[in-house]
């Protein structure tokens, strides 16, 4: 599954392109995630509270 997503933190938003989503988590193409917090909120269809799991192109999350 390939959907559109926003990461959004502190008024700030990143768009990524969300991979893999499942109950527990999702894989997260972004351009760069330089600046992307630890936990922020990914909007798909409904706001999710994620932790960032890796710090490269493909950003791993946990819900």
């Amino acid at each position: 599954m390939v959907k559109a997503g926003t990461i959004s933190f502190g008024g700030a938003t990143i768009p990524c392109v969300v991979r893999n989503l499942s109950t527990v988590g999702a894989l997260l193409i972004v351009e760069s995630p330089l600046g992307i917090p630890r936990r922020f909120t990914l909007l798909v269809r409904l706001g999710l509270v994620c932790e960032g799991v890796s710090r490269d192109l493909d950003h791993g999350v946990s819900f």
